[in-house]
């Protein structure tokens, strides 16, 4: 099969339309990640770990409701997705706390790469546990 008629598979199933969703409300998600955390850590002095928190704090809300709704378009009930989401939240930028805890000096230096990176990493890994877990149809 070319790339062409697997390019026309995907689009027709949806799944593009899907990824693309998810990379445009993730990707607001992440430049906003890095935008507080920059203004938290570079701005206000506050160290990169308690960024991370607040700035999560800040965007698992509406960035779970945007996903849900406009991304995943998931009907599965708050209460079984919901924590499911902040579960795969938490997995993820748990990855995000270790690095800030094991690298701060390295996160103070260059915190736009630094925390850029982190984003980018943490959006990666969240598509898959999103699709499969948080939001898959409930059985």
């Amino acid at each position: 099969m070319s790339w062409r008629e697997r390019l026309r598979r995907v689009a027709a199933s949806g799944q593009l339309r899907e990824l693309l969703m998810f990379l445009l409300v993730g990707g607001t998600g992440a430049l906003i990640y890095v935008v507080l955390n920059v203004a938290f850590v570079a701005g206000a002095g506050m160290r990169p770990s308690l960024a991370i928190l607040l700035t999560l704090a800040i965007l698992i809300p509406p960035t779970y409701l945007a996903q849900r709704r406009l991304t995943f378009q998931s009907e599965r009930p708050h209460s079984d997705a919901f924590p499911r989401y902040v579960g795969t939240q938490v997995i993820g930028n748990g990855i995000g706390l270790l690095g800030a805890e094991l690298f701060p000096d390295t996160l103070r230096a260059y915190p736009l790469l630094a925390f850029g990176v982190t984003a980018v990493v943490v959006a990666s890994t969240n598509y898959a546990c999103l699709k499969f877990w948080a939001f898959r149809r409930a059985p």
